[in-house]
C-alpha cells in the first residue's frame, strides 16, 4: 500500500516528504456506512490519508477503494453502545482490534509517525509535517485540552512499538496485555482508551498540546464548521458527506496559492466494492435536527437568543453562499441544510423538491416554513417558488424521475459486482459451535449440568492420569460417555472479552467449587468455560489446534480440554463431607432449593441461543466401556481375583513351580507400563497415545455409526478477568432481552 501514481489534483498539498518526517495514516471504515465513498473520493483527489507517505485502510470485510488499494481485515465486528455525556461511541475494543491488525501489517516501521485518521475528518498532511518539525520522533501528541479525542490521534513508531510489545504479552496476542488488565475502560471510548493506556500504563508520555491538530465542537473550537479560521490547522471534523468534506477542504484552502475557489468539480467517481456487504438496516425516521442538535457551532448567548419580529424578512444567507450578519442560528441552519442536510438526508427534502443544488434562500425558506431554527422569511421568497418551478421543469427536460414510488436500487455494474469469493473476516460475536464432549463415569446416570467434561483428548489424560492408576479405577470409572453439544456463550460475556469461551469452573457433586463463579455467572449468564491440560503429564494431543497461548508448532497448542456446563444453581450443593463419589444414588440437587433454582436455572436448554440461561444444548451419542476399549474381558478378574487364580494354579501342578504370580493392573506409573496388559503403555508417547484415541473413535464408530468419526473442535481462547470487571455496568450489545438479569440471585 505504497502510494501509486494517480490523477491528482494539484490544489490538495501533499504532505509527502515533510519536515516532520514521514507520515503512515490510516483510518478505519464501517462497510454499511457513508465512509467507504468517503474514502473513494479522498483517494481519488489524493486527499486526506491519501496525501500521506504512506497509508492503509482497515475494515471487517474486504473493501476496494480503488484498483489495488483494499482494506486490511480486523477481527471486529465494528458494532458497540454509545454512552457518556455526549454520546460517544464506547469503542475502546473496536480499536484494540483495529491496533492489533496494524501492528500485525506492520507497514507502519517504516515512517517516522503513526496517523489514524477518522473518515469523515478533514486532514491536511502537509500542514501536520510543518508541525511535528519541531518535536523529536518520541511519544504521542495530545490534540485536545481536556485529552486526547479520537479523530485524529499522532502517534510516534516509537510509541507504537511499545504498545506492541504490551499485546505480546496477552497469551493470544489479540489485545494489551497490561493496558487491558489494569484499566476499568468498560465505558470508555477508544481514545480515551489509548491516551490513558500509553500514558498511564506504559508509560509513553504525550508530547505537550498542539490543538493546531484538530478543530471540532467537542473541543472549543466553535469555527470548525466554516473551515476558515486558519491555514495551520491540521483538521477539521466532522463532515460525513464527499460533497460537505469538498466544501470544507475548498475553504480551509481558499486564497492560499496555486489554490481556486473551485478546486474539487462534481465527477462520477467509481463506488468502493465491498466484499459480502450485509444489507443496511432501514433507517427509523427521523426529524431533521435543529441547529442546536447538530453541534455545529457554540453560538454566543446573544445570537443564540436574537428574535424576529413577526412579518419581518431578512436573508440570513448571500447567493455566495456566505452568512450575513446577525440570525447566527439560521444562518448555520441554512448551510448545514444545503452542504451537508441535503446529501446525508434527501429524503428530509424531497417532499418540497429540494436538492443540493437549490438555492440557500430556499433551504431558509423551508426552515421558516416548518418554524425551525429561529429561521426568519426569506426576503427573496417569491424568487425562490420561482426558481424551485424553473429547476423541476430543467428536470423533466433532462428526464429526471421521481423515485419515489420506487424503492429497488439500480442494478451495480458488472465491473463493480463484489467477488463472492473474496477474503472476509471471520464470524463476529458468539457462535453457535457444535462438537464433541466426553466425559468418564460409572454406571450412575444424571444430567449434563453443573459438571465438567473433556474433549477426547482431555478424557484420555483424565483416565491416564488419575483413574487407572489405582486399583480398583478410581470412583468406579468403567465407561466414556460420549455427547454431541451445541455451545453459544453471551452476548454480554463476548462484549467483553470477544472470546467465545470463559474460564474453567471446577464442578464437584453438582456444585461450583470456583470461588468467582457466582460473579462470572450473575455477570455474564451462564457461559460455558474451558481450561487446557498440562501436555508435560501425558501427551494426548487434539488432531487441529485448540490453544493460541502456546509458541507456534509447539505440543502446548493442540493441549487436551475441559470443559465446565453450568446447571441450576450452581453454586449450592452438598459439602466435601457429604459427597460419596463411589455412589451411584448420589442425590446432587438435594440442597438446591427451589427458589435458588428458578432464578438461577443454568445454561442448558433444547436449543442454544446465546441467551443468559440457554448457552449450550446437547444429545447423548453413546458410550464404551473401558474393559472393550483396553480387551480386558472381566475387570474384576483382571486385578482383584487373577493373583488368587495364578497361585492356585502354581500348587496344583497346573502352571511350573517358579511361575511368578503378579498382581495385575492397568497401569503402573513408576514402570510407565501396565501389568497384564499394555494398552496404556507409554503416557509420554506422542503417537502411543494418539493410537489410544484413535481406538475410542473407531469403537464409537462401530457402536454407534449414525453419528459423526469426528467432529471440528474449537478452541479454549479465553484470556483472563479483569480487575473490577465483575462490577462494570452489563453491556448487552447484541443480545436478546431475558428475564434473568432482573430475577437473578
Amino acid at each position: 500500500r505504497w502510494s501509486p501514481v494517480r490523477r491528482v489534483v494539484p490544489a490538495v498539498p501533499s504532505g509527502v516528504g515533510g519536515p516532520g518526517g514521514t507520515l503512515y495514516c490510516f483510518s478505519l471504515i464501517v462497510p454499511t456506512s457513508y465512509e467507504p465513498s468517503m474514502l473513494a473520493w479522498q483517494y481519488h483527489h489524493t486527499a486526506s490519508i491519501f496525501a500521506c507517505d504512506g497509508f492503509g485502510v482497515y475494515s471487517n470485510t474486504k473493501i476496494t477503494i480503488a484498483d489495488g488499494i483494499e482494506s486490511v481485515i480486523v477481527d471486529s465486528d465494528l458494532k458497540c453502545e454509545y454512552g457518556g455525556d455526549s454520546g460517544t461511541a464506547l469503542n475502546a475494543w473496536i480499536f484494540i482490534a483495529v491496533w492489533k491488525a496494524v501492528i500485525d501489517d506492520g507497514v507502519y516501521k517504516n515512517f517516522d509517525w503513526v496517523i489514524k485518521c477518522d473518515a469523515d475528518a478533514v486532514f491536511f498532511p502537509d500542514r501536520l509535517g510543518l508541525l511535528l518539525a519541531s518535536h523529536p520522533k518520541k511519544g504521542y501528541i495530545n490534540n485536545c485540552k481536556y485529552g486526547m479525542h479520537g479523530p485524529i490521534e499522532v502517534l510516534s513508531s516509537d510509541a507504537v512499538n511499545i504498545l506492541a510489545l504490551d499485546y505480546a504479552k496477552s497469551w493470544d496476542g489479540k489485545a494489551p496485555k497490561e493496558c487491558v488488565s489494569k484499566m476499568d475502560f468498560g465505558l470508555w471510548g477508544e481514545d480515551m482508551f489509548l491516551d490513558q493506556c500509553l500514558s498511564k500504563v506504559l508509560g509513553v508520555k504525550p508530547r505537550p498540546l498542539m490543538s493546531e491538530l484538530m478543530c471540532e465542537a467537542h473541543c472549543d473550537c466553535p469555527a470548525w464548521y466554516w473551515c476558515n479560521n486558519g491555514t495551520n490547522l491540521v483538521s477539521y471534523h466532522p463532515f460525513k458527506s464527499p460533497e460537505a468534506f469538498a466544501v470544507c477542504m475548498g475553504n480551509a484552502l481558499k486564497g492560499l496559492p496555486g489554490t481556486n475557489d473551485e478546486v474539487f468539480p462534481s465527477e462520477d467517481i467509481p463506488e468502493p466494492i465491498i466484499a459480502d456487504a450485509p444489507a443496511k438496516p432501514e433507517e427509523e425516521e427521523t426529524e431533521e435536527p435543529e441547529a442546536e442538535e447538530t453541534e455545529r457551532t457554540s453560538a454566543s448567548a446573544d445570537e443564540e437568543s436574537e428574535a424576529v419580529d413577526d412579518g419581518e424578512c431578512h436573508d440570513v444567507v448571500s447567493e455566495g453562499g456566505f452568512p450575513k450578519h446577525g440570525h447566527h442560528t439560521c444562518s448555520k441552519a441554512v448551510k448545514w441544510a444545503k452542504e451537508h442536510g441535503a446529501f446525508e438526508h434527501p429524503e428530509w427534502y424531497k417532499p418540497v423538491k429540494l436538492t443540493s443544488k437549490s438555492a440557500y434562500a430556499a433551504f431558509q425558506q423551508f426552515l421558516f416554513d416548518e418554524g425551525k431554527s429561529k429561521c426568519p422569511m426569506p426576503c427573496t421568497e417569491v424568487k425562490v417558488k420561482k426558481a424551485q418551478e424553473e429547476e423541476q421543469e430543467a428536470e423533466e427536460e433532462e428526464g429526471v424521475v421521481d423515485d419515489s414510488a420506487s424503492t429497488a436500487p439500480a442494478p451495480a455494474p458488472a465491473s463493480r459486482t463484489a467477488d463472492t469469493s473474496a477474503e472476509k473476516a471471520p464470524p463476529f460475536g458468539p457462535r453457535a459451535q457444535t462438537f464433541y464432549m466426553y466425559r468418564a463415569q460409572s454406571a450412575a446416570s444424571y444430567p449434563l449440568e453443573n459438571i465438567n467434561t473433556a474433549d477426547l483428548a482431555g478424557v484420555m489424560w483424565y483416565l491416564h492420569h488419575e483413574v487407572v492408576p489405582n486399583t480398583p479405577r478410581k470412583y468406579h470409572i468403567d465407561r466414556i460417555k460420549r455427547f454431541k453439544v451445541t455451545v453459544k456463550n453471551t452476548w454480554e460475556f463476548f462484549n467483553t472479552h470477544k472470546r467465545q469461551f470463559g474460564a474453567f469452573m471446577a464442578y464437584d457433586a453438582g456444585r461450583c467449587t470456583t470461588p468467582i463463579c457466582n460473579k462470572v455467572y450473575k455477570q455474564y449468564g451462564f457461559i460455558v468455560g474451558c481450561q487446557v491440560c498440562d501436555v508435560k503429564v501425558a501427551k494426548y494431543l487434539a488432531k487441529t489446534q485448540t490453544n493460541w497461548n502456546c509458541e507456534k508448532g509447539s505440543d502446548l497448542c493442540r493441549a487436551p480440554l475441559w470443559y465446565s456446563l453450568p446447571g441450576p444453581c450452581p453454586k449450592m450443593g452438598m459439602t466435601n463431607e457429604e459427597i460419596n463419589p463411589n455412589s451411584v444414588d448420589l442425590d446432587v440437587n438435594k440442597a438446591k432449593s427451589p427458589e435458588c433454582t428458578e432464578r438461577m436455572p443454568g445454561g442448558h436448554c433444547d436449543a442454544a441461543s446465546g441467551a443468559p440461561d440457554c448457552t449450550y444444548s446437547y444429545e447423548e451419542a453413546g458410550e464404551i466401556m473401558l474393559d472393550d476399549l483396553v480387551g480386558i474381558g472381566n475387570y474384576n478378574n483382571f486385578w482383584n481375583v487373577s493373583y488368587t487364580t495364578c497361585a492356585n494354579k502354581v500348587a496344583r501342578g497346573d502352571l511350573p513351580e517358579d511361575t511368578e504370580c503378579v498382581h495385575q493392573k492397568e497401569y503402573d506409573e513408576r514402570s510407565d507400563k501396565g501389568v497384564g496388559t499394555d494398552f496404556w503403555n507409554g503416557i509420554h508417547d506422542a503417537d502411543k497415545c494418539t493410537e489410544r484415541m484413535d481406538k475410542v473413535r473407531h469403537l464409537f464408530k462401530s457402536k454407534f455409526q449414525d453419528f459423526e468419526l469426528s467432529l471440528p473442535e474449537p478452541a479454549c481462547e479465553f484470556d483472563m478477568y479483569y480487575n473490577g470487571e465483575f462490577d462494570w455496568k452489563k453491556n448487552h450489545t447484541g443480545a436478546e432481552p431475558s428475564d434473568y438479569w432482573d430475577n437473578q440471585m
